[in-house]
């Protein structure tokens, strides 16, 4: 896909960052406890996304070449 939009302005609302993802949280409140989520899922503690945040293919800036492509297709049994 050249284009993909993962998060978007909605999504931004509900959404946490950790060190290395996010997690978007259920829109309606959920039965557990939001904050100690937040804090205790990860190495280190989450924190909310601005709300103009956006994840998308569109700030991509490095894109794989067509050989480098074939050869994750190639080896793809190798994963």
């Amino acid at each position: 896909k050249l284009h993909e939009e993962m998060i978007t302005l909605t999504d931004a609302l509900n959404t946490v960052e950790f060190d290395d993802y996010y997690v978007i949280l259920p829109a309606a409140p959920p039965d557990w406890d939001i904050q100690k989520f937040i804090q205790s899922s990860d190495c280190s503690s989450g924190k909310f996304v601005s709300e103009s945040f956006l994840y998308n293919s569109g700030t991509n800036k490095e894109f794989l070449t067509i050989k480098e492509l074939q050869f994750l297709i190639n080896n793809e049994s190798d994963a």
